[in-house]
């Protein structure tokens, strides 16, 4: 198994997606890339991650709430294709210098991560946040099944690592609990993860601080 896999999330094949591409292959250390958007799935469909096929889903739709789900999709249509962690690529990024060094990853890092890392995470508990974070609070899935210390945000999806336990884990907790696949894309994983016990932190990077 393979230490990292990148996921690569686009909309539509155009000129920018291709140049992103491009830069995202030149500085990934020749780390396996899956792309992955939602007509991808035609043989495939998991009622429990919405009532109609991920083809018919509007825009709103993945970047609201689906963007993780997309890669939901894949992972569950794609069991050959497995590795200790993955990183969420979305497709406006524009990549220009080396990954690794960037977000301080190294061997250790992918050996002993378990849950997810992003950016810049939120707790709720600690952290005012930003306000699509703070008016999720009321929700009733955050008050009467995660609570309030456990909202989560890890911010922005792109560049999320997540550990492939983690995504296990989050595939059956949606199945257990469907509610929870509707919050916002960004607090999903995050709070699922860190109400399971899972880590939740950020990348210990300076050029992102």
């Amino acid at each position: 198994m393979d230490d990292l896999a990148l996921i690569f999330i686009y909309g539509n094949k155009n000129k920018l997606t291709s140049i992103n591409y491009a830069a995202l292959e030149k500085y990934s250390r020749n780390t396996k890339i899956y792309t992955v958007n939602q007509h991808d799935f035609a043989n495939y469909y998991y009622d429990f991650l919405d009532y109609v096929h991920v083809s018919q889903w509007d825009r709103n739709d993945i970047w609201h709430w689906g963007l993780d789900n997309l890669f939901i999709y894949w992972y569950l249509s794609n069991p050959d294709k497995r590795a200790k962690n993955y990183i969420l690529i979305e497709d406006d990024t524009h990549i220009n210098q080396d990954i690794f060094d960037f977000l301080h990853i190294d061997k250790t890092l992918l050996d002993n991560h378990r849950g997810i890392t992003s950016a810049y995470t939120i707790f709720a508990k600690t952290d005012i946040g930003y306000w699509w974070f703070t008016s999720q609070g009321d929700l009733p899935v955050i008050r009467n099944i995660y609570g309030y210390d456990k909202f989560t945000s890890c911010s922005p999806v792109c560049s999320s690592m997540i550990s492939d336990d983690a995504v296990n884990a989050v595939i059956d907790h949606i199945k257990e609990l469907p509610s929870s696949n509707k919050l916002y894309t960004e607090t999903k994983f995050g709070t699922i993860l860190n109400y399971l016990g899972f880590n939740c932190s950020s990348f210990h990077n300076p050029n992102l601080e």
